[in-house]
């Protein structure tokens, strides 16, 4: 596999799941994985045409946080080579990537901070949906 640490990788069990993970590292057998969650498409009758199926997204995570004594450590898990399909190299949508970054943001720390499509913070947003432009020149500045 050909991963950089941090990149987003997808994987598969052997029964279909599809899931995406942060790439860690790798050896000769295992891959390991920081924050794993599954991401599953379901059909939804539109509400404005019945005859119209839409896709939602369901993205859990791998591991209730609740079980964990500290919410804010990652969830480390090391993957059989033998047991699980990786892709190569995918880059996957902006929609999934914020849902991922923004799924572990919100978890882990209890932070409600959302973060970008790479996993950065993103400054809070005014009333009109738009970051402010005083947060961006305050940023810039520093």
């Amino acid at each position: 596999m050909n991963y950089k640490e941090k990149d987003l990788i997808v994987f598969f069990d052997s029964i279909g799941h599809t899931s995406v993970a942060e790439f860690i590292s790798e050896t000769d057998t295992t891959v390991v994985v920081k924050n794993p969650m599954y991401l599953a498409a379901i059909p939804h009758r539109s509400q404005e045409d019945e005859r119209r199926i839409e896709v939602h997204f369901e993205t859990p995570a791998w591991f209730f946080r609740d079980f964990m004594a500290d919410h804010n450590e990652p969830f480390i898990v090391t993957l059989g080579k033998s047991q699980f399909n990786f892709a190569e190299k995918v880059e996957l949508a902006e929609i999934i990537k914020l849902r991922y970054y923004n799924n572990f943001a919100r978890i882990v720390g209890g932070s409600p901070e959302q973060v970008d499509s790479s996993g950065n913070p993103v400054k809070a947003k005014s009333g009109d949906g738009n970051v402010s432009e005083e947060n961006n020149a305050k940023e810039t500045s520093n």
